[in-house]
């Protein structure tokens, strides 16, 4: 058991050294891309507002006409 634990304690190290830099990476990965969702999803809420913003002031311009005929 010694003598293996002896020629295997290097390679799982190792492995475990990787392991931990790969998830490193993709937790960074994951970091920049989660800032690129939330960016994105900033600015179509923007787009979206604006949208709806104008689309209220067309609303609110038909039901100002429509109230002045029917007055």
């Amino acid at each position: 058991r010694a003598e293996l634990e002896e020629q295997l304690g290097p390679m799982a190290s190792e492995t475990q050294a990787r392991v931990a830099k790969e998830l490193q990476a993709a937790q960074a990965r994951l970091h920049s891309d989660m800032e690129d969702v939330r960016n994105r999803l900033t600015q179509y809420r923007g787009e979206v507002q604006a949208m709806l913003g104008q689309s209220t002031e067309e609303l609110r311009a038909r039901f100002a006409s429509h109230l002045r005929k029917l007055r």
